[in-house]
């Protein structure tokens, strides 16, 4: 006979859930992560309750629905069911803690997929910050080795390396190495003993930049609980590195991904918060980049005026700051117009302005070198097509998924085979119609899609 779950009983009358409510509240997780066939209720819920364990991954949506309300990141072990050393905690004390994710990660390949997305961490991250900043920097060396200029320049050329191979061949092309490099040579420098603050703020700093690739690698894989977490670390990482910029920056993508995931409201917050922080310490060129990440979050919660404002306070600072370098965190997005002009884009298609954003893509797209960003170049001509597509230009919008998939071809990437996927809805459609080219872009999709994920 199954034995109560007390810690979900209580948790749950904390929450204020009735039953139904929480079986709701589950399903709507279920369904933003992708599950739409998870079939629960009332009845459900008082099972878990007595003592039976939920299957596949409804333990995890559980945890989720219930960290949402109650505010406070929960697993599936603070619910009551697993093994509560699976998944380490978003916020260690120890910001070195990330290697026992890394390890985690590559010796148990199935972590992640079962790593969620969290929208209760994105108000802590902000939150945790602002106490850190408090707190001051905590990490203390402690190990054998000894860190100087020579390590610091051979973790920011090898992350420089990985991030060129991510931007041509995608975030499935050498994950696994940059997860090894993080929890092998890159945790033992973080754990070593440097020979003055400066070398240790530049190790942190460039440590952070690692781990927030290996976020963007999760993130381009749709693994976006585990990108989440990498986000996270590298948080950690930029405070102890005594950069604020840099922690706005890391900031600033969690904005993005709430936004990507459907928390708009959560967006704004955390974008007005990073762009609050970076302005004054970051040229105009790259406050531009938080000015249209926060453009995007006033879009997708339907403010167009505000939007369209800020859209222009970021045109201004991007043409004000057009011969200044950015930052090394900021310069992997590649040129500051090409990504502003990308977002902009964005912008004008969540508020259905989708002859704009056929523009304006195909502007960012072409500010792009083919050979050096050639991943986010074919998204870029690939959501041209789909802005054009979505105005009833059948021809155009082909011709621009044609020159797309030409870029996406030996690409391990998530999000292309996700384009790829929406276009053939389309393609098929106008194949059926005998559009000019459409049966022809369409064998390409399937090409793709029959490629090695």
């Amino acid at each position: 006979m199954s034995t109560r779950n007390e810690t979900l009983a209580d948790l749950i009358k904390e929450s204020g859930y009735t039953y139904d409510a929480l079986a709701r509240a589950v399903a709507r997780v279920a369904v933003e992560n992708g599950d739409g066939g998870l079939r629960t209720n009332r009845s459900a819920v008082a099972h878990w309750v007595r003592g039976v364990t939920p299957s596949g991954a409804t333990p995890a949506y559980l945890a989720e629905a219930l960290s949402r309300r109650l505010g406070r990141p929960l697993s599936a072990a603070d619910i009551g069911f697993g093994d509560a050393g699976r998944i380490p905690a978003a916020f260690d004390p120890d910001p070195m803690s990330l290697a026992n994710l890394g390890r985690l990660e590559l010796s148990t390949p199935v972590v992640r997929r079962s790593v969620m997305f969290s929208a209760a961490l994105l108000p802590l991250a902000a939150g945790w910050l602002g106490e850190a900043e408090e707190r001051g920097r905590k990490a203390q060396g402690s190990g054998a080795v000894m860190v100087g200029k020579a390590e610091v320049a051979a973790v920011r050329q090898i992350t420089q390396a990985f991030h060129k191979t991510d931007e041509t061949l995608g975030g499935g092309h050498g994950r696994d190495a940059v997860v090894q490099y993080l929890i092998s040579d890159v945790a033992a420098y973080l754990r070593g003993k440097f020979r003055d603050e400066h070398t240790r703020a530049d190790m942190f700093g460039a440590a952070a930049e690692l781990a927030y690739l290996a976020g963007w690698k999760g993130h381009d894989m749709q693994m976006e609980g585990l990108a989440q977490r990498y986000y996270t670390h590298s948080l950690q990482l930029a405070h102890e590195s005594g950069r604020s910029d840099h922690s706005a920056w890391v900031l600033r993508i969690l904005a993005h991904q709430a936004l990507d995931l459907g928390r708009p409201q959560e967006c704004v917050e955390l974008s007005q918060k990073a762009w609050g922080i970076a302005r004054g310490r970051v040229s105009p060129g790259e406050e531009s980049l938080y000015a249209i990440t926060a453009a995007r979050a006033h879009g997708a919660v339907g403010d167009a005026r505000r939007a369209a404002q800020t859209v222009h306070t970021a045109d201004q600072l991007v043409e004000a700051g057009s011969s200044e370098p950015l930052s090394s965190w900021a310069g992997m997005t590649g040129p500051a117009p090409a990504t502003v002009a990308a977002h902009t884009a964005k912008t004008w298609t969540s508020l259905g302005r989708h002859g704009d954003a056929a523009k304006v893509y195909a502007y960012a797209a072409n500010l792009r070198d083919p050979s050096g960003h050639r991943r986010v170049r074919a998204l870029e001509l690939a959501q041209t097509a789909e802005a054009q597509a979505a105005q009833g230009h059948a021809e155009e919008a082909c011709q621009s998924w044609s020159s797309a998939f030409e870029g996406m071809s030996g690409v391990n990437s998530a999000r292309h085979r996700a384009a790829v996927g929406r276009a053939q809805g389309y393609l098929r459609q106008y194949a059926h119609r005998q559009i000019p080219g459409a049966a022809a872009v369409d064998a390409q999709c399937r090409d793709l899609l029959a490629a090695p994920a």
